[in-house]
């Protein structure tokens, strides 16, 4: 089965910055894991689409929290306009939750991607692992004018 419409909500966070996502949690611990409302949760907008490329799925609309794709070949069927993933209008990074400095990340890369999402021989632990531990520091920097929205500057220390 593969559907022709995917919604996928992402961590607004990272604007179009940084392809990551959460460490896996362990195998049998899923029940003891859970989100602390801070901003280790889920992926990047970055990371879910190169995931969604790999399927054969395009973006067509992004809003503040939400990414739509359709499968490829059907949207060229039906002579869709197909956006460039590189310029694909994402998500602006912004201030939505706190707790997000010296977390530790995985960095979604899309040759890996590509290489790996589809083996189904591989657990969801094992795709994980094939990824790069990344550790993100944060820079907030207050609005300058009332009513705008702070914003952040994620790094890495050398």
């Amino acid at each position: 089965y593969r559907p022709r419409v995917l919604i996928n909500e992402y961590n607004v966070n990272f604007g179009q910055s940084w392809s990551v996502s959460t460490v896996p949690k362990p195998v049998g611990e899923e029940e003891k894991t859970h989100w602390n409302g801070d901003c280790y949760f889920g992926v990047s907008a970055p990371a879910l689409l190169h995931l969604m490329q790999a399927f054969g799925y395009t973006p067509v609309f992004s809003n503040d929290v939400n990414l739509m794709f359709v499968q490829l070949n059907q949207a060229l069927d039906l002579g869709m306009m197909i956006p460039s993933i590189d310029r694909f209008p994402g998500p602006s990074e912004r201030v939505l939750h706190a707790g997000c400095s010296g977390r530790t990340w995985k960095e979604i890369d899309p040759e890996t991607v590509k290489s790996k999402a589809a083996d189904q021989t591989l657990s969801h632990t094992a795709f994980a692992a094939s990824f790069s531990d990344i550790v993100l520091h944060e820079k907030t920097s207050k609005a300058s004018k009332s009513g705008d929205r702070d914003w952040r500057n994620f790094y890495q220390l050398e």
